[in-house]
């Protein structure tokens, strides 16, 4: 017999690899727990220094995601983390919650706009 929970984070898992799939990570799957050295439930592809933990539960509790995605992260090897929460009410994996720490989202911004000086635009007053 299944554990339904074991059952319903499996299914959320997949949800979340298919939704990355179709979002830009071709190579997003499911990965495997190595025991006490969890490196989270998900990788976007070999090479890609993301860890992402996929959350299924009725009760969320941040700072005990947060912890165990620092844990993960360094298991990973990897240099950012994010945790995925299963909103309510919708199963559009897209829809659902992102957490990390200021610190995590500022790299991945970092990264993202490489460019150290960003143009100032100013606005005409109105």
């Amino acid at each position: 017999m299944v554990n339904r929970s074991k059952k319903i984070g499996t299914e959320h898992e997949t949800r979340t690899a298919r939704w990355f799939k179709t979002h830009g990570w071709p190579f997003a799957r499911r990965i495997t727990q190595k025991g006490n050295r969890d490196e989270g439930d998900l990788t976007l592809g070999d090479g890609i220094p993301i860890m992402i933990e996929a959350k299924n539960e009725k009760e969320v509790a941040m700072a005990e995601y947060i912890k165990e995605m620092e844990a993960q992260i360094v298991n990973a090897v990897a240099e950012n983390g994010v945790v995925v929460i299963k909103r309510r009410g919708t199963q559009d994996v897209g829809e659902y919650y992102a957490l990390s720490t200021v610190r995590h989202w500022n790299n991945l911004a970092r990264r993202a706009y490489k460019t150290p000086k960003r143009r100032i635009v100013k606005r005409s007053a109105q």
